[in-house]
C-alpha cells in the first residue's frame, strides 16, 4: 500500500463520512419539520402541565361557528341580533336630534320675544 494511496482512501472516506452526517442532518431537520407540521396538523391532546392544542380542522370547525354566530347577529331577527339594536340606536338618535331642533327654535323665539319685551 502505497502513501498516495492511503492518502487518497483517508480523503475518500472523510468525504464520505461528511457527506453521510450532512445528508444525516438534513434528513433529520426534514423529518423533524414534518412531524411538527402533522403535529399542528392533528392537534395535541392535553398531557400533564400541557393544555390541548386543537388541530386545523378542529381549528376550521370553531372558526365556522364563530362566523356563523357574526352572521347571525348581522342579520334582523325582530330586535334581539346586533343590527336590529342598531337601527333602533339609529331611530333613538334621529327622535332626540327632532327633539333638539325643536328645543332649540322653541328657545330661539323665547329669546327673541324676551328681547322684544326688554326693549
Amino acid at each position: 500500500m502505497s502513501p498516495a494511496w492511503l492518502t487518497a482512501a483517508v480523503a475518500l472516506a472523510t468525504a464520505f463520512v461528511t457527506l453521510a452526517v450532512w445528508a444525516g442532518r438534513v434528513t433529520w431537520h426534514l423529518v423533524t419539520r414534518a412531524m411538527r407540521f402533522l403535529d399542528d396538523w392533528a392537534g395535541e391532546p392535553a398531557r400533564p402541565g400541557v393544555p390541548a392544542r386543537p388541530g386545523v380542522m378542529e381549528s376550521i370547525a370553531d372558526l365556522r361557528a364563530q362566523v356563523a354566530e357574526i352572521k347571525a347577529e348581522t342579520r334582523p331577527n325582530g330586535g334581539s341580533s346586533l343590527r336590529d339594536v342598531v337601527h333602533q340606536i339609529r331611530e333613538d338618535v334621529c327622535d332626540v336630534k327632532t327633539d333638539q331642533t325643536a328645543m332649540r327654535e322653541r328657545i330661539e323665539l323665547f329669546e327673541a320675544k324676551r328681547e322684544e319685551r326688554d326693549r
